[in-house]
């Protein structure tokens, strides 16, 4: 089932840029990632794309196990993010995972940038083990400071929809690390995907309230209709609409 976090404001170190048509982009052809164009009409051209098959979403590796330790390569375009202490500005934390959506634009959830504790400072790709430099194919970029948030959560954070936010690099991961493919064709839009499975990937709690993971997890969860998430969290007071995808109901398996 979808989980929820609680959120906080946005720290004075940060400036958040909002756009209000960033929802609408044009995706198809392949680029280099140096920029992200946005649109506010489905039919507008635009010169900059998305990439899309086989630029996007191909694994290095097709195995899937629910609940295992992911694989070098398994998915190319998982991020973390490196955050250092407002105060000492010392050593990283890790934590947060994102998407890479071209060579030098990630996806992430907005609550984890808004922190009043630390500053995101870098981003990570192609790595396993969470705190750890013993994988020989990651990289790491410095972000911009300046990101992109939902407008729509930073008017109502508490409702926590449009929890995401674009963290631009300074500069472009290296091509062997391939972005994950976004999902604007129309069919893609409309379609809840009831009776399909998700795959969940990150390095979230293992248990609720519990520890993060150290190393990548991924599991397999089943898409479930609205209506039974709606009755689900229903006493939780979160709304559940359209706009939502839930997955799990699985004993032991959960995201």
């Amino acid at each position: 089932m979808e989980t929820t976090r609680r959120t906080t404001t946005l720290p004075p170190r940060h400036k958040a840029t909002v756009n209000a048509n960033a929802v609408k982009t044009r995706c198809g052809g392949s680029n280099d990632g140096d920029n992200l164009m946005v649109s506010q009409d489905d039919d507008q051209e635009t010169l900059q794309f998305l990439p899309s098959p086989p630029d996007c979403g191909i694994s290095l590796n097709n195995r899937v196990v629910g609940g295992t330790q992911s694989t070098v390569g398994k998915w190319p375009w998982m991020v973390t993010y490196g955050f250092r202490d407002k105060q000492t500005r010392k050593e990283f934390v890790w934590m947060c995972g994102g998407s890479l959506v071209t060579q030098k634009h990630t996806i992430t959830v907005a609550h984890c940038l808004l922190t009043p504790t630390h500053y995101i400072d870098v981003a990570r790709i192609g790595a396993i083990f969470l705190n750890s430099t013993l994988d020989e194919t990651n990289e790491q970029r410095k972000v911009n400071k300046t990101f992109v948030i939902h407008s729509e959560y930073l008017r109502n954070p508490r409702r926590r929809k449009h929890d995401i936010a674009i963290v631009t690099l300074m500069e472009p991961f290296s091509k062997q690390f391939k972005p994950i493919c976004l999902p604007f064709q129309r069919d893609m839009k409309n379609n809840q995907f009831i009776r399909e499975n998700a795959i969940v990937a990150g390095w979230g709690a293992t248990s609720y309230d519990g520890f993060i993971s150290e190393v990548l997890l991924d599991v397999k969860l089943p898409i479930v209709n609205n209506e039974k998430c709606r009755e689900f969290y229903a006493s939780k007071r979160v709304d559940i609409d359209s706009n939502h995808i839930c997955a799990g109901g699985e004993a032991g398996k959960d995201s």
